[in-house]
């Protein structure tokens, strides 16, 4: 369920808002856009219409076949994070009626599962689950920071990763861009690298 609440000047926290249902999954990431919430859960993105938080209502449902991990939103761009499906662009210009452009599929990056996206500056930033191969002749799936060029979102194109080598198990569990550098939750570390414009 989604509720909106409000922090007092006393710092009480008070519900605003009855709770809406949402696809009775867990919510995974919420992204704020003017006055509309995208909401990820287990199964898809719920649009909320927030203008009155005293009154929110379900404005959309963009249903998923994977796991929505997490959402990012640049200018009038959602990026959905779709777990093993890879990574969904949308145009939210409407933003009650998102509309897909393109989808990024993992396996077209050799890529596993996608876990958070950022988006900032033409570049989607995604954070990227490790797979250990299960077939000792094959390799593992790398994970990491893969840095991906959306500059025309209907043609998205992966133009830098953070593994070298093809054992280096590092898995990426969030990341976000800031002033020029992108920060990378790498398992129990913190990766930082150099980016995009300061």
């Amino acid at each position: 369920a989604f509720q909106a609440a409000i922090l007092t000047d006393d710092n009480d926290l008070k519900t605003i808002s009855s709770s809406i249902p949402l696809d009775g999954s867990p919510i995974t990431d919420i992204e704020i856009y003017g006055n509309r919430a995208y909401v990820s859960t287990w199964f898809g993105i719920t649009v909320v219409d927030i203008s009155d938080p005293a009154d929110i209502k379900q404005t959309n449902y963009i249903e998923s076949l994977e796991i929505v991990n997490g959402l990012a939103i640049d200018g009038n761009i959602l990026a959905a994070a779709e777990s093993i499906l890879g990574i969904n662009f949308y145009n939210i210009t409407n933003p009650d009626a998102p509309k897909l452009i393109t989808q990024l599929p993992a396996a077209s990056w050799g890529t596993n599962e996608v876990l958070r996206v950022w988006l900032r500056e033409k570049f989607c930033y995604a954070a990227v689950l490790f797979k250990p191969s299960m077939d000792v002749t094959a390799p593992s799936i790398q994970g990491g920071l893969r840095v991906i060029d959306i500059e025309q979102p209907t043609n998205p194109r992966v133009i830098d990763r953070t593994w070298d080598t093809p054992f280096e198990d590092i898995t990426g569990l969030d990341v976000i861009a800031y002033d020029g550098y992108v920060y990378l939750a790498e398992d129990t570390d913190l990766g930082i690298y150099r980016h995009g414009p300061i």
